[in-house]
């Protein structure tokens, strides 16, 4: 899916309407150069799913975790250089926690996640 946004409150909208699609274990990839509204669309997908903490780039942390009626596990790949280092996280543990795991520069694991 291609989703094209003019503005960031646009980005934000798209997201709380993409959130109504997504279930638990479902894994949203999004790809983007820097600056492009990644975590501006993750802002919206959690307030769509009704998520009132801050959200925020896990590009330092390499993942935030928010929590409502649903967890959202947000991974940013950026720094990561290799599919060992994002195995090395132990992604998989949380891909199938009944969450929504949305993860930032998702080409970087792109044979990983399949």
């Amino acid at each position: 899916m291609v989703l094209i946004s003019k503005s960031p409150e646009d980005t934000i909208k798209i997201g709380r309407k993409f959130a109504h699609i997504l279930f638990p274990n479902a894994i949203v990839a999004l790809v983007g150069s820097l600056g492009s509204g990644k975590t501006v669309f993750v802002k919206g997908i959690c307030q769509g799913l009704g998520i009132t903490q801050e959200v925020t780039s896990p590009s330092f942390a390499l993942m935030n975790v928010y929590q409502n009626h649903i967890v959202v596990f947000h991974f940013d790949f950026f720094r990561l250089n290799s599919l060992k280092e994002i195995a090395d996280l132990g992604i998989e543990e949380f891909l199938f926690a009944n969450g929504i795991s949305v993860i930032e520069w998702a080409e970087k694991a792109k044979s990983f996640l399949g």
